[in-house]
């Protein structure tokens, strides 16, 4: 142990004389998480504003079929009528937002109080099309209301005889839940993402980036067993995730408390509880990650040929977060939380919400500590053959016999 601790440490301080790889543990965590949790509140928050203050531009066909509705449309404040021209033209052109098409027999219908069927014309790819459909609607929704008030106050009637039944919406959700719900949808990505991209230089540096420098041939030939050098450089990889991990969600914890949101009722806080529970899970799923980085840098000749091999990882690890914030309820199902990666995503998005399910933390621990050890022991195998370390097939030599020279050294 004490030679993998040598490793260890040589490999450490290498990391840290190297600026890129201390620019993305300590500075883009500090500098970036704050950052997107800002600015992606304050975007949400803007887009919400920015659709509920902009003026739809709404041409009529037909207008002369219902004068009154039109006028109606009008009056409103936030629908413009357009002068009449080409719809569908000008719905691609974006000049217009949506366009009312209003039958001929639009009057005859109702005067003889039979329903009449509207047709709002959108093009869906236009940024404004949701929110036109959205004004226009409510503004006909009201315009059908007031004719059918005026019907029952000829008939001598009240409106309420059309009132049976009325909901009034509350929201049992506190503004905690609210705010941890915005936040689950933010943290658990980018937890994942610098699982990843922590550890990955350092990987590359003592596995491809050794191959390249022709340094591990004679690391190789000391006395140090591959269980060693495996395990030093292990720790390093995972050493440098983990303190990534560690300030993320010190960034994170920090901002939120700076963080506040116009939203009604929802406030961006993280419990120290989760943050507990989330810490260790992150930080083995950081080891698992760094396992798995080791084991397939040590594939490449060299730096750029390693990144392209990571990249394959990286997807699968981000499309798990990218299932979980598309998926309702996953945490209704017990399987999730065995699988590898996709597990602590679902469980960050419980905590943060303040669901403490003892089941559900104790299934995805057990699961992350099987698949670390798992990586791990693959990472160990990886670095025990010999072809994989020194590109024999790739180079056209014959593969080495299985009890190698460096073995055979080792031995004596």
């Amino acid at each position: 142990m004490k030679r993998a601790m040598t490793i260890y440490l040589k490999e450490m301080m290498d990391t840290v004389r190297d600026r890129r790889t201390l620019m993305v543990m300590i500075l883009l965590p500090i500098i970036l998480m704050p950052a997107i949790l800002i600015v992606s509140v304050k975007l949400q928050e803007w887009s919400s504003k920015s659709r509920a203050e902009d003026i739809v531009q709404l041409m009529v066909t037909g207008e002369d079929n219902a004068p009154d509705l039109v006028d109606y449309l009008s009056n409103q404040e936030k629908i413009e009528i357009a002068e009449a021209g080409d719809a569908v033209e000008l719905l691609k052109e974006g000049k217009i937002d949506a366009n009312l098409v209003i039958p001929a027999d639009y009057r005859s219908r109702i005067e003889a109080e039979q329903p009449v069927d509207l047709t709002l014309q959108v093009t869906s790819v236009k940024g404004n099309s949701q929110a036109a459909v959205d004004k226009v609607a409510l503004s006909i929704s009201e315009y059908n209301s007031e004719v059918i008030e005026e019907r029952l106050e000829e008939r001598g009637e009240s409106k309420d005889l059309l009132n049976t039944v009325a909901i009034q919406l509350e929201d049992t959700a506190t503004e905690k839940e609210k705010g941890g719900t915005i936040l689950g949808y933010l943290l658990p990505m980018f937890l994942v993402i610098f699982a990843i991209i922590g550890g990955m230089y350092t990987a590359i540096d003592v596995s491809a980036g050794e191959k390249e420098r022709k340094t591990l041939e004679p690391l190789l030939m000391t006395p140090t067993s591959r269980t060693e050098i495996v395990t030093g450089k292990f720790l390093a990889v995972a050493t440098v995730s983990m303190v990534t991990i560690i300030i993320s969600v010190a960034a994170i914890y920090i901002s939120a408390g700076f963080i506040s949101t116009t939203e009604e009722s929802a406030r961006i806080v993280v419990d120290v509880k989760a943050i507990l529970i989330m810490l260790p899970i992150a930080l083995l799923l950081a080891a698992m990650f760094a396992a798995l980085l080791l084991a397939i840098s040590i594939y490449a000749k060299s730096f750029k040929e390693a990144q392209n091999y990571i990249t394959p990882l990286y997807i699968a690890a981000v499309l798990p977060v990218i299932v979980a914030n598309t998926v309702p309820n996953l945490g209704d199902n017990l399987i999730f939380f065995v699988i590898p990666g996709f597990n602590a995503v679902v469980l960050f998005r419980e905590l943060l919400v303040g669901d403490y399910v003892l089941s559900h933390i104790l299934i995805t621990v057990a699961s992350m500590v099987f698949f670390t050890w798992l990586s791990i022991r693959y990472a160990a195998r990886i670095y025990s053959r010999d072809d994989v370390l020194f590109d024999e097939e790739r180079q056209g030599k014959p593969r080495l016999k299985r009890r190698s020279i460096f073995n055979r050294y080792q031995e004596r």
